[in-house]
């Protein structure tokens, strides 16, 4: 190894670590600003319910096609733990955390959004 390729080695950790210090400061900060985070609910485009993310708490939420959702949202994340539609994709789609996450069911025609 020649001294110009130590160089170069050294110059691309030291990039890197200033990346990645960046990126952890970017999401402390974003971490300081999700305890005011919402929980958006829409049915067939229509705003339904708007809900804190800090606030632990459970509903049903009436879709189109008489499909329905059981929404969860506890310890700063919300998912879906239950639904009537046929393909359970929202089920398995798990929990969102980060405002811009959603979860949707097309069947049921309902929208829930971290914003």
């Amino acid at each position: 190894m020649k001294r110009n390729d130590l160089y170069l080695v050294l110059a691309v950790l030291f990039i890197a670590a200033l990346i990645f210090a960046g990126l952890r400061l970017y999401k402390g900060a974003k971490g300081d600003t999700e305890s005011s985070a919402s929980v958006s609910i829409s049915v067939d485009g229509e705003e339904k319910e708007v809900l804190p993310l800090s606030e632990d708490t459970s509903l049903r939420v009436e879709g189109k096609s008489s499909n329905s959702l059981i929404v969860h949202i506890e310890g700063g994340e919300v998912w879906v733990t239950d639904a009537t539609c046929p393909d359970k994709i929202c089920v398995h789609q798990g929990r969102v955390r980060n405002q811009g996450e959603m979860i949707v069911c097309m069947p049921s025609r309902i929208v829930v959004e971290i914003i």
